[in-house]
């Protein structure tokens, strides 16, 4: 029988991805940890893959970045979260990684969950990062973005065509995934290392939105 494990805004640390577990991640409107905004990324190295109509979002230095992380993160009180190098060398992270797994990741059940448990898509857009080093390449990463309804949002509504693709990618296994949980009430949901052939052994689902959501790492 598979475990459950709970993990919230203020985990202390990163939580592998076991076989047979099952990780719950708090969304409860109730609770004072709860996120607001969910967000579904996903790098991709070919730029051939990115439909005609996501439009591109242009992405600010890692130094500002960097900056802006550290003003939510000040705003929230949480200034001890502020360091340089908490996850990564010379880099800001003021989020907490809650879910790492390279057991082959899709999305494809949180995606339509999310609008069926209080949450609206409010964006979908794609930034393009440089390469770094000889032999790295270029990385565009699509990003979904869904908030908590609070009847006063604007949906973001793309074209059937997109939604399809948005739905296609969604479906795609990848080979890792990383889940932050960010001091300004942002979720993100990291998805990098596209392996379309491969079978997903992660999916993440919702059970009930005043429960969290459940990762489910198949046996």
């Amino acid at each position: 029988m598979a475990q459950t494990r709970t993990v919230t805004h203020n985990g202390q640390s990163a939580k592998p991805a076991n076989p047979g577990t099952d990780y719950k991640i708090n969304l409860s409107p109730e609770a004072n940890d709860r996120f607001d905004v969910i967000m579904l990324k996903w790098t991709l190295t070919n730029p051939d893959l990115l439909h005609s109509e996501l439009r591109q979002q242009e992405r600010g230095s890692d130094r500002e970045i960097d900056v802006a992380h550290q003003i939510a993160a000040i705003k929230k009180g949480f200034v001890e979260l502020t360091t340089t190098g908490r996850a990564r060398a010379g880099r800001v992270d003021t989020g907490e990684e809650l879910i790492r797994t390279h057991n082959c990741a899709t999305a494809f059940s949180t995606f339509d969950q999310l609008g069926d448990n209080g949450f609206v898509l409010v964006d979908a857009h794609f930034y393009m990062r440089p390469a770094q080093g000889k032999h790295g390449k270029d990385k565009y990463t699509v990003v979904c973005v869904f908030a908590r309804d609070n009847g006063e949002l604007t949906s973001f509504e793309p074209s059937a065509e997109l939604m399809v693709w948005l739905h296609d990618l969604a479906e795609t296994t990848f080979q890792s995934l990383h889940v932050w949980g960010n001091p300004d009430g942002t979720c993100t949901w990291n998805y990098g290392g596209r392996t379309p052939d491969q079978e997903a052994k992660f999916d993440a689902r919702i059970e009930d939105s005043r429960m969290g959501v459940y990762a489910h790492v198949y046996d």
